[in-house]
């Protein structure tokens, strides 16, 4: 082998005189790759479980909501605040006697407002508004333990177990039926093990078919990851944000819960690219924040912070080589990661006609209703199932992957 001579640090000076005389430009060093590493922004306590005195916090009621101090659950510290809500003007204040300066963590892209919460167990007949539902299950979780097993379905009308609703299309296929998730957006609520895991099922499925906008009831304690049932009634929020500068709302949010580990809390985020008129404000001396629900819950939080939340998208490779029949029901499920994102899970059964959404959630059943073309030599060509998942907030860049079905006649 032959070798390259060393010159040293002689052999190196004369190399560079060399270059000087000759007139021959000198090159400079190789940019190095990838993206500068992000300045990184404070995370902020705005409420940490001492009392709200101490905490130069005041509660006040919004509408027929309510908002009070709870020194018999806490998540850390001494107290929590439980706000009781029914719908999205009707909720709890959390006022701050000293507003916060927010400034940095608003103009962080990946900024997020963070709540470690708990709920009631399902069955409870929520709020009287000011009440506190007592007994029963309510004894156990006020004495710190875990969620019970979930019911039938949490609020809202569905229709009998076993029925399907229609997706928007039948191309490639039918209709797209979910038997435990559907919703207009397949926006994911539901709960999650911590830092976006999955939480493993305990039960059975106790429910059938849900239309959009709502889920299936489970048997067991909670269904698999990313799916729209869990210990909150709620699925979306309403948060306001008053400023010295003017207010941001965030309406219509998806009520992600992730697992806080086994000490029965949960914790749910909504991005500050979620709020509306944020960006427009000269500032963010934050003065306010207020709490509302679309269906009428009960909240403790233990603890609202803010952070950064830069964790990319993670989707798992999809199931590939499927063969299947005309006609028969296949089910289509995927799971993502990406931090404390609340996700969408768009799904296109046929990828030749363009991209679109035929059906949406993180796990659902599709029926293909027409076979594969046919080459001239009789092979059938796949269809070929494309899944884009897309973070809620536009914050972070949105992932697709793709796999083959073959349909037979």
């Amino acid at each position: 082998m032959r070798r390259r001579a060393n010159l040293g640090r002689t052999g190196a000076i004369l190399a560079l005189g060399i270059a000087l005389a000759s007139g021959v430009p000198l090159r400079a060093a190789p940019p190095t790759t990838g993206a500068s590493p992000r300045a990184a922004v404070p995370a902020l306590e705005l409420f940490d479980g001492r009392p709200m005195s101490a905490m130069g916090i005041r509660l006040a009621s919004w509408g027929s909501g309510t908002a009070t101090e709870a020194k018999d659950v806490s998540y850390t510290g001494e107290s929590s605040i439980r706000i009781g809500y029914h719908g999205y003007y009707s909720g709890g204040r959390i006022i701050l006697e000293q507003p916060r300066d927010l400034n940095q963590q608003c103009r962080d892209p990946y900024g997020i407002l963070e709540f470690t919460v708990k709920y009631p167990p399902p069955g409870h007949a929520g709020p009287s508004v000011a009440g506190m539902p007592g007994g029963g299950p309510m004894e156990a979780f006020m004495a710190g333990g875990g969620m019970g097993p979930m019911g039938g379905a949490p609020g809202g009308v569905y229709p009998p177990a076993g029925t399907r609703p229609q997706s928007r299309s039948a191309r490639g296929g039918g209709y797209a039926q979910s038997g435990r998730q559907a919703q207009p957006r397949s926006t994911q609520g539901g709960v999650y093990a911590p830092s976006g895991g999955r939480a493993q099922p305990q039960g059975g499925r106790g429910g059938g078919y849900a239309p959009p906008g709502g889920a299936a009831g489970w048997g067991g304690a909670y269904p698999p990851a990313n799916e729209q049932v869990g210990p909150a009634a709620t699925r979306r929020v309403r948060v306001v944000l008053v400023f010295e500068e003017g207010t941001a709302v965030a309406t219509n949010y998806p009520l992600a819960l992730f697992a806080d580990a086994d000490t029965g809390w949960f914790k749910f985020t909504v991005p500050f690219a979620a709020f509306k008129g944020l960006d427009q404000l000269s500032g963010h001396t934050l003065k306010e924040i207020r709490l509302f629900g679309d269906a009428r819950d009960l909240v403790w939080i233990g603890q609202i912070r803010t952070r950064s939340d830069d964790e990319e998208i993670v989707v798992d490779p999809l199931e590939s080589g499927l063969v299947v029949a005309v006609g028969e029901p296949v089910e289509f499920s995927a799971t993502a990661t990406a931090g404390f994102s609340a996700l969408d899970y768009s799904w296109d059964f046929d990828k030749e006609d363009g991209i679109q959404e035929d059906a949406t959630g993180s796990r659902l059943v599709h029926v293909f209703r027409k076979p594969s073309p046919l080459l001239s030599n009789g092979d059938a060509v796949p269809f070929t199932v494309t899944l884009t998942i897309t973070d809620v907030s536009g914050a972070k860049k949105q992932v697709r992957r793709e796999t083959d079905v073959t349909v037979n006649e």
